[in-house]
């Protein structure tokens, strides 16, 4: 698998479930506690949809915000 997708909310899950092709794995909801034991070793990139309305306040739909890096809690992470 290369990717996989989170979505903040059930109803985009369900939205992406029938936009994309099947097998995707799709991820909503408190998926995102446990993302090392659902996502397999073998994805290569992480979407996610819905979860970046407080990065800033002058983001708007439809403005997309990219990570330079993602990090855990501890602030380990990776470029």
């Amino acid at each position: 698998m290369s990717v996989a997708i989170v979505a903040g909310m059930p109803d985009e899950k369900r939205v992406l479930t029938n936009a994309l092709k099947p097998g995707t794995l799709i991820l909503s909801g408190t998926d995102k506690l446990k993302l090392p034991e659902l996502v397999p070793s073998t994805c290569t990139r992480l979407v996610c949809l819905g979860v970046c309305g407080g990065l800033a306040p002058d983001l708007v739909v439809p403005d997309v915000a990219m990570a330079t890096a993602v990090l855990d809690r501890a602030g380990a992470g990776m470029p």
